[in-house]
């Protein structure tokens, strides 16, 4: 008997521990034991459970479902099974989780409408079904950004639509949006922004706010804490995270940049000297032109000397005193040589000055343009400089010859076949209309179009009164030119090319209709030929007299240098002879 107590109390004994151990357990075990037909499930080894699984998700969202194990590790083999909420007869789907140490993630398709989802798991498969209700988010239906540029800029305020915009720093930015639903609450979300290189931005240092009028509401703005627009000095974007009436936390798609951007100094271009000499005594034709992206104050040209240290002169070109303009095209004469002797300064042959425009925005900055550079020489150079232009001019006489030589013997020719056979071919409509064009072509090189013979002529005139030179026998040369060619322009040319397009205008007629009258034809391109014969002959007359007075400059510089050296031997000699005379002297 006493054997039989000691196992009976060691047995209650037992019985005790494990149930303070496993207390939920102990009571299942008895319940089966006591009341079999009840029949409650045995408790399962692995007990999965969802973490913060959410009530209510927005439609369209993606949602990523975590799941552990309370009796962990977790089994191999976790899903989630899904199903839509409502239906009769349902249809479930599976999604594999993926474990990561102890916890199961699985990735659920984009929402329409409510679903239910449970875990199962290793031998866990009665989870009960738990709804996720799928409601549709708010949207930003109207938007806009209200802009008021710093004062320095000049500009108006303005209201752009977009989801980027770009101001300058120092502008007043203010962002307001109207929801399709009102929301109890939103919150600024800052992002790093990036600029066109893919560079980080630095986050601005301005403290965005988002303001709801009342809650909840449907409009919003962006901007101080008051609601008011806010200064910005570097780039800021942000999205917008707002939660619905139903408790839905959604962060919205859209992305929302302000880009800031310094004010960019001017712009100035400087167009490069036509000769780059110049007398101690001459001016300078300053052509170029600057712009700015708000507005220009002044343009002015300046000069200074390589290699000193005296400050550089300048001349105010243009001032937006009176009109403020973005772009400014400047002209006009200097007289550099007194702006250096007003400065206490003098130009001296052999000196190189450098020569550039400053531009000025209304905010002080200040743009050049690239500097160029003229070498200070007598006037013997310059106006061997200019001589040299000048047998340019006559190698393009000389082209222009040969061109007008060969329509005027292809006009001649065909006018002398027409004579003979009466009748016309369509390689002589093609060749006529080669003149016609070729003709047209001398035109505008002569003075039609930009550096024509004209207008090169004209450049050699001012570069000689620029530099004082008027005087030289040159410029009556240039000018005596400049006179023989606007005659050739005005009265010749034009009709040179008049007849030439006529000529074939006739034979071109006459090729579709060969009953036309071969005579008028015929009259027509004779007159071509006298037209062009007439041109022919006066540029092969200005031609010649270039070249007759190119040789007698080059003859001219070449006694001027031979009387120069000359010169210079006597000089020596005089000075040879007069230390000789002084070691002869007695001491």
């Amino acid at each position: 008997a006493g054997g039989i107590f000691a196992w009976l109390s060691a047995l209650l004994l037992g019985g005790f521990a494990v149930a303070m151990l496993w207390p939920a357990e102990s009571r299942l075990a008895l319940q089966r034991f006591f009341v079999p037909w009840s029949a409650p499930a045995w408790p399962r080894r692995d007990q999965l459970e969802f973490v913060n699984l959410p009530s209510i998700a927005a439609s369209g969202s993606e949602l990523q479902l975590e799941i552990v194990d309370r009796n962990e590790p977790l089994p191999n083999d976790v899903a989630v099974r899904m199903r839509l909420a409502g239906e009769t007869l349902p249809r479930e789907s599976a999604i594999a989780a993926k474990i990561i140490d102890n916890l199961a993630i699985a990735n659920l398709p984009p929402l329409e409408q409510a679903i239910e989802v449970r875990a199962v798991g290793g031998d866990d498969t009665r989870m009960p079904w738990q709804r996720i209700d799928v409601v549709s988010p708010p949207k930003l239906e109207q938007y806009q950004f209200s802009i008021e540029p710093p004062t320095y800029s000049g500009r108006p305020a303005a209201e752009l639509i977009g989801t980027r915009v770009q101001v300058l720093s120092g502008s007043k930015v203010l962002f307001t949006g109207q929801l399709d639903q009102p929301v109890r609450l939103a919150v600024i979300k800052r992002l790093n922004d990036l600029n066109a290189t893919g560079d980080d931005q630095p986050q601005a240092e301005e403290s965005l706010s988002v303001v709801l009028p009342s809650s909840p509401a449907t409009r919003v703005t962006v901007g101080t804490a008051e609601g008011e627009p806010i200064e910005l000095t570097t780039t800021v974007a942000w999205r917008l995270e707002v939660e619905t009436k139903d408790g839905l936390q959604i962060e919205l798609p859209q992305r929302w940049t302000v880009d800031v951007v310094d004010d960019a100094p001017p712009t100035a271009v400087l167009l490069p000297p036509s000769l780059q000499a110049l007398t101690d005594s001459g001016q300078i034709l300053v052509t170029g032109t600057a712009s700015d992206d708000l507005g220009l104050e002044t343009v002015s040209v300046v000069a200074a000397v390589d290699g000193s240290s005296d400050e550089a002169v300048s001349l105010l070109l243009w001032s937006g005193s009176e009109e403020v303009r973005q772009d400014v095209s400047v002209k006009g004469d200097w007289d550099i040589s007194a702006a250096f002797q007003q400065a206490g300064q003098s130009l001296v042959t052999g000196q190189v000055v450098t020569v550039w425009l400053e531009a000025k925005d209304q905010l002080g900055q200040v743009g050049r343009s690239q500097v160029e550079r003229l070498e200070i020489q007598s006037s013997e150079k310059v106006i061997a400089a200019l001589v040299e232009r000048q047998n340019r001019l006559l190698e393009q006489l000389r082209e222009m010859i040969m061109v007008q030589r060969r329509n005027q013997g292809m006009t001649a020719r065909t006018e002398k076949q027409l004579r003979l056979s009466e009748s016309i071919a369509q390689g002589d409509i093609d060749a006529l209309n080669g003149v016609a064009q070729s003709q047209a072509s001398l035109a505008n090189q002569l003075s039609g179009q930009q550096d024509s013979l004209l207008e090169q002529v004209q450049e050699l005139q001012d570069l000689l009164k620029l530099n004082r030179l008027g005087q030289a026998g040159l410029a009556g040369q240039l000018g005596e030119l400049q006179r023989e060619l606007e005659g050739v322009a005005v009265e010749d040319m034009p009709q040179a090319v008049a007849a030439a397009s006529s000529a074939h205008e006739a034979a071109a007629e006459l090729l579709e209709d060969q009953s036309s009258a071969v005579s008028e034809t015929v009259g027509r391109l004779a007159e071509s030929s006298q037209a062009q014969s007439s041109v022919l002959e006066k540029i092969q007359r200005l031609a010649d007299g270039l070249n007759r007075s190119g040789g007698i400059q080059q003859l001219q510089q070449e006694l001027s240098s031979l009387a120069r050296k000359q010169e210079l031997l006597r000089n020596e000699t005089e000075a040879l002879q007069l230390e000789q005379l002084r070691g002869a002297r007695p001491d």
